[in-house]
């Protein structure tokens, strides 16, 4: 897994960038063992739903950050919105299942918070579904506490744990 790299797509100005990303979106996000941890609903993501957030995402301060093997096949997702009055949100992180447990989920982390450290951010933030112990822990690991706790966010009364991980401040 050493040839692994993480690149930016950019599917709202890249029609290249959209035509790879949203065929390994629709297949890491639509995994069923995926699904539970990444949608509100419960409801698989449609094509037309996922083309409609490439298009507006970039203007909303989202992007999207992929894990690429040396074939160029994109193993891993990660989501963020960077938001300058709001914060870096971590917003969707998903691993293909083939190759889960790899250490891939957490160099997309380690990328995100290199990438809010560079733009300035003192803190990354990260919502996960109480259910998701492989998430949890990945988070705890890296450094994550948990600030809060939201009841029955998802359609099946799941509990959402919000987790932050301070920066190390750039001028110190």
């Amino acid at each position: 897994m050493d040839d692994i790299k993480i690149r930016e797509f950019i599917p709202q100005t890249s029609p290249a960038d959209r035509d790879c990303l949203l065929p390994a979106f629709l297949s890491i996000w639509n995994d069923p063992h995926h699904l539970r941890f990444l949608s509100l609903s419960l409801r698989p993501f449609s094509e037309a739903r996922v083309r409609s957030w490439f298009d507006v995402h970039l203007d909303q301060g989202g992007r999207y950050f992929a894990a690429v093997d040396g074939r160029d096949r994109i193993l891993g997702i990660a989501l963020v919105k960077m938001e300058p009055t709001v914060g870096f949100e971590i917003m969707g992180l998903g691993v293909a299942s083939d190759v889960q447990r790899r250490g891939i989920g957490r160099r997309l982390i380690s990328h995100c918070e290199e990438l809010a450290v560079g733009d300035a951010y003192r803190a990354v933030q990260v919502a996960v579904f109480a259910d998701n112990p492989a998430m949890l822990c990945l988070l705890l690991t890296a450094g994550y506490i948990p600030v809060r706790m939201e009841a029955h966010i998802r359609a099946d009364l799941a509990d959402m744990v919000v987790l932050r991980r301070l920066l190390p401040d750039p001028d110190s």
